[in-house]
């Protein structure tokens, strides 16, 4: 075979190829393994969709008995509204106070409680209330202790604790009207209703 001969198959077979590749391959064979890795993938969203699916009685189960037990969680406060679980959040605090007044000569009394509404998003509603004691120190622990250890549960923020006495000044302790330390406090009383949150709720 001659050396134009050749030549002439190599530039035949050059354009042949390039003709495929341009034309054809391009074109078409790209075109489709393209449009076969975007079937292969959707073929997997799917069969990732139809597992999810299959599992919906299971979910659907789980959430039934998520809802059961918070329906009857004695976490939160058990009462309608703001106004009402308030008012049980007093009651509380004063049957703790008095129950444990007598741990300390100085006893323990409620001087102020008042309710604040929370201005901050949560999940669920809070209901507060702003307390202030007078107790000797080992009636105050048990207070507190006590309304932090029950149900509802109930939580102690923003505590402040000041030592005071009282009495008659100079006279030793072991005689009567002799002086007497006890404790001036302040602190934050919060539970939660089972109420979505927020600064708005009501």
């Amino acid at each position: 075979m001659s050396r134009d001969r050749l030549l002439a198959v190599g530039l035949l077979l050059a354009s042949v190829a390039l003709a495929y590749f341009l034309g054809v391959h391009w074109w078409f064979v790209a075109g489709h393994r393209a449009i076969a890795r975007e079937m292969a993938d959707l073929a997997e969203q799917a069969a990732r969709f139809q597992a999810i699916i299959a599992q919906r009685p299971e979910i659907e189960a789980r959430l039934e008995r998520v809802r059961a037990f918070e329906a009857t969680n004695p976490a939160f406060l058990q009462d309608p509204n703001f106004d009402q679980a308030s008012a049980t959040l007093i009651t509380r605090l004063r049957q703790s106070v008095e129950m444990h007044a007598g741990r300390s000569p100085q006893g323990c009394q409620v001087l102020s409680n008042q309710p604040l509404r929370s201005r901050e998003a949560e999940p669920f509603l809070r209901v507060t209330l702003s307390v202030r004691l007078r107790c000797g120190l080992e009636a105050l622990v048990a207070v507190l202790h006590d309304l932090e250890g029950g149900t509802p549960m109930l939580f102690v923020d923003e505590l402040t604790i000041l030592s005071r006495r009282f009495g008659v000044p100079g006279v030793r302790q072991n005689f009567p009207g002799a002086p007497q330390d006890y404790t001036d406090v302040n602190f934050a009383l919060y539970g939660y209703l089972r109420q979505e949150g927020g600064a708005n709720a009501r």
